[in-house]
């Protein structure tokens, strides 16, 4: 007759520490387990890195400088002496407000007081105005002016001639800079 749980004899003798099992990998059995725990929440929650995940408050978002601070949980299964343990935790972060990058950033230097901008952004996805999806690795040290790279049909040109000469709705916005 099988057993309804999904532990064997193996895996309760090296739980129960028995010196001939200290060698026996319970890996499989505990990633099994760690698969079943985060089923709900992946159908169910916002998921976030390394195990954490996050649903969409019910009422409004803790507002903190340009982003929403969520509450969250993070669980696992951990083996402990003759038996497993479900370990469950809550967590928070903070997902950045969707909107303007360049309104997002002149907010963030405005209130920030003197804070480093590139922390604050770096790993942010974003969407530019030609719908590519893109996340924000590093920041240049030169300004639009200066940055020149070469596009095909234009030649060389300053980051400022580009969105210039392509008529892009958010050139405007060049200007505060």
């Amino acid at each position: 007759m099988q057993r309804d749980v999904l532990t064997d004899a193996h895996t309760d003798s090296y739980l129960a520490g028995q010196t001939h099992y200290r060698t026996y990998n319970a890996m499989p059995i505990i990633s099994d387990l760690n698969v079943i725990l985060t089923s709900f929440p992946k159908r169910m929650a916002i998921i976030s890195w390394r195990n954490q995940y996050f649903s969409r408050p019910t009422a409004e978002p803790f507002r903190l400088g340009g982003v929403d601070v969520w509450k969250g949980l993070c669980s696992s299964v951990r083996p402990v002496y003759k038996q497993l343990m479900i370990k469950a935790n809550v967590c928070i972060t903070a997902f950045h407000i969707p909107r303007s990058l360049v309104l997002a950033m002149m907010e963030f230097e405005r209130a920030s007081l003197g804070a480093q901008m590139n922390r604050f952004f770096l790993g942010v996805r974003i969407e530019t105005h030609l719908g590519h999806r893109r996340i924000i690795k590093s920041f240049a040290s030169q300004t639009a002016r200066t940055y020149s790279f070469d596009v095909p049909g234009y030649g060389w040109v300053t980051m400022e001639e580009y969105f210039r000469r392509s008529e892009c709705p958010y050139f405007c916005l060049l200007a505060f800079f």
